[in-house]
């Protein structure tokens, strides 16, 4: 669907660490393993990834798999001095040109991506970003991320296609690969501008050539192709072949460039511009379905694979980020942070200033991460390749094979709760980073987590599961019970490029968290204000071991949140020290996966058993009991069905008026689960999938924020998740 707002990826979180004293000290902000159990979530998605295309098969997906496309319109460019406009009505062609492709591009690229598949399994969601500020391009040739990344930073987009005011003839590819092969650390996504084509309205109207189920657009045609180049990213972190739309169209060239891949695609007999001519359909857009459905033969003739977009391909994310931290210097209470000069490197007692905040960044070619500044976005590097003591600083990304100047192993130390950071250059892996370079000393540092990702959360207190709310009246923030469907009590987070987020009314889009005149002071109030670019509207969570955090703004680095302090104040900043009304866990909503309407088995994954019901032994209070048997038939076959948002009911399949359901609408420990009637209570029989990497699925009811349903005995509510497979019959 096509949206002009954030598009939030919803992933499930880790929140882990320790009780913080007064003072900041990361010795007390540990969080267990979370570098490397993150590491290893995106290695199991690469490894699924790599097996599908081993096995030249794209598989079926119980759920829905969304993959966002930004496409940015910038109506004002300027180039050589003069400057290019678009009108944002209707009667200037081009921007409803533009609309008009948008539409075409996210119809056709959902159904050529599906159509191996024979199901909607992939949904292309496109959001519209307009950028109405002039563009100055100089003398270049085209509009490039770099002029309009600052525009993103409400989206997650996977690939961004510009265009706008200026046509351009010739090339229009921009940056065709993702952020981990690029020279700078700024970007998460590929991105290219492509044109709109005059050739698409003929006096006041846009033709139509034509197209159903392909392109009815020239204009679609070129964004497609230049997709599609982004999407050749996914072999350079695969290190495997992906369609290359260039090369496809050198089969049917008489005299085709020196490194022409002739002969090892199938012949392609139309090109885009015979569109022009009003020949749609054949062979061109064939092409373009193969490659996103994966399904183009490719290769010498006794060596030929199928290659493109499998089903893994579209849900791995490319951006292997892993958070944003503090790193406290071995044996010292000082913090590792960028120098002015944005080339060297130093400590100092933690400030307000995201030069001491560092992005870890996984790059799968040699298994390291990197250690980029989130004042520059540039990585930390051993100078010139050289191991020493004194050869660390900060420096463009390099873009070559060898990353092992520029990329760290971490080591986790769970008796110290800290990292060594070891060095990736051969002959030196026994080396560990200092604050000025390598040595052989076991230099432990403090790393805590800073970050959460974007999306729209919960905030709960971590003593009596108060969650925060906003307050109609006053716009002021207030504590209550928790209720699923109140808007006033979620927050969207939003992470901005200096490693900071905002947080912003999900109830009223335009009210923000803010610190009243940035003053830096005990009682200070926090309410909500209006949008502005001012840091009173910056926060940062700093988490602990046992699954809290605090939320500091960024004037302070030693006063947090708090609600209902000893002075009086409802929300004001306050000294941290450990206060229950200062420590939060931060819940995501709406975390379930999208999943296919259908009939399901439910495998429990500890056991190996299916989930099924006994149609004896009807208990008027409670209903039928959910117990595991061994035997596919219909009593262990359940009804999944959306209700809205992310939420399901799930029904045996013989019993179309009863419900999976959470007796007496109780959110406790040990709850039981059974199958009943329809009741008032919706939220007791509406369940949501919290996907795994591993494609297991954590089932938990609407009504909780901390429960999920476990089978041992019996089936009923446990903060203790587990695992289930869900296999889809129909």
């Amino acid at each position: 669907m096509i949206k002009k707002f954030l598009s939030i990826l919803l992933v499930m979180i880790s929140l882990i660490s320790t009780l913080l004293p007064t003072k900041i000290s990361a010795e007390t902000i540990n969080q267990g393993d979370v570098i490397n159990s993150k590491v290893a979530k995106i290695q199991t998605a690469l490894a699924i990834a790599q097996n599908e295309y081993d096995s030249q098969a794209s598989r079926a997906s119980e759920r829905v798999i969304k993959y966002n496309v930004a496409f940015v319109c910038c109506t004002k460019i300027k180039k050589n001095g003069t400057i290019y406009t678009m009108n944002k009505n209707d009667s200037d062609l081009n921007y409803k040109l533009f609309k008009a492709t948008v539409a075409d591009f996210e119809r056709v690229v959902e159904y050529y991506a599906n159509s191996a598949l024979n199901s909607s399994v992939i949904d292309i969601v496109t959001d519209i970003v307009y950028v109405d500020d002039i563009i100055d391009i100089g003398s270049n040739s085209r509009v490039m991320a770099s002029n309009i990344s600052s525009y993103l930073t409400a989206y997650d987009p996977r690939c961004v296609l510009i265009t706008g005011a200026l046509d351009f003839d010739g090339g229009i590819t921009d940056e065709r690969v993702f952020n981990v092969n690029r020279n700078d650390g700024k970007y998460n996504y590929g991105s290219g501008y492509f044109d709109l084509a005059s050739y698409d309205y003929n006096g006041g109207t846009l033709r139509n050539w034509g197209g159903t189920k392909n392109p009815y657009l020239l204009s679609t045609y070129f964004a497609i192709h230049e997709f599609i180049h982004m999407l050749q990213g996914y072999g350079d972190i695969l290190n495997i072949k992906m369609p290359n739309p260039d090369s496809a169209y050198e089969q049917i060239q008489s005299n085709p460039p020196a490194n022409s891949e002739k002969g090892l695609y199938p012949q392609y007999t139309k090109s885009q511009s015979n569109i022009t001519t009003g020949e749609v359909g054949g062979e061109l857009p064939e092409f373009y379905k193969q490659a996103l459905s994966a399904t183009v033969s490719y290769g010498e003739l006794n060596n030929k694979k199928n290659i493109g977009m499998y089903t893994s391909f579209w849900e791995l994310d490319l951006n292997f980020n892993l958070g944003s931290f503090y790193m406290q210097a071995p044996n010292s209470y000082n913090y590792f942070k960028s120098k002015t000069d944005n080339e060297n490197v130093e400590t100092a007692l933690l400030g307000n200033s995201n030069m001491y905040v560092w992005k870890l960044r996984y790059c799968p070619s040699n298994q390291g991460i990197y250690i980029l500044n989130s004042s520059n976005y540039l990585p930390l590097e051993i100078e010139n390749g050289y191991v020493s003591n004194d050869c660390l600083r900060v420096f463009s990304l390099y873009t070559g094979t060898d990353k092992s100047a520029q990329t760290y192993k971490f080591i986790y130390n769970s008796e110290q709760e800290k990292y060594l950071i070891a060095c990736l250059k051969q002959g030196y892996t026994n080396y560990y980073m200092s604050t000025t370079g390598f040595t052989t000393n076991s230099n432990m540092w403090g790393i805590s987590q800073v970050s959460t990702d974007n999306g729209t959360y919960v905030i709960r207190n971590a003593s009596n599961n108060q969650v925060l709310s906003r307050e109609d009246s006053n716009n002021s923030i207030y504590t209550t019970a928790y209720n699923p469907d109140s808007n006033n009590q979620k927050w969207i987070i939003k992470n901005l490029p200096n490693g900071y987020f905002t947080i912003q009314s999900a109830a009223n889009n335009d009210l923000y968290w803010d610190v009243c005149n940035f003053y830096d002071a005990n009682n200070t109030n926090v309410g909500l204000f209006g949008k502005s670019d001012a840091r009173a509207q910056n926060w940062i969570a700093k988490y602990n071991s046992n699954g809290t955090c605090y939320l500091l703004p960024y004037c302070s680095t030693t006063r947090a949140y708090t609600y209902n302090n000893l002075s009086g104040n409802y929300s004001a900043l306050y000294d941290m020290g450990g206060k229950s009304n200062q420590l939060w866990i931060l819940d995501k909503v709406d975390k379930g996966e999208t999943i296919i309407d259908g009939e399901y088995y439910i495998k429990n994954n500890i056991n190996g058993r299916y989930l099924c019901y006994s149609d004896t032994g009807y208990d008027s209070d409670t209903g039928y009991a959910i117990t595991t048997t061994t035997t596919k038939n219909y009593l262990s076959t359940w009804t999944i069905k959306k209700v809205d948002g992310k939420y399901y009911t799930i029904q045996p399949k013989n019993r179309s008026l009863y419900y999976w359901d959470v007796c007496n609408a109780a959110d406790s420990e040990g709850t039981a689960v059974n199958i009943y009637t329809a009741t008032g209570y919706a939220k007791a029989q509406n369940w949501c999938f919290i996907k795994n990497t591993d494609g297991t699925y954590c089932i938990m009811p609407k009504l909780s924020l901390s429960k999920y349903v476990n089978y041992v005995t019996n089936f009923k509510l446990s903060s203790v998740m587990q695992n289930y497979t869900l296999e889809k019959i129909s």
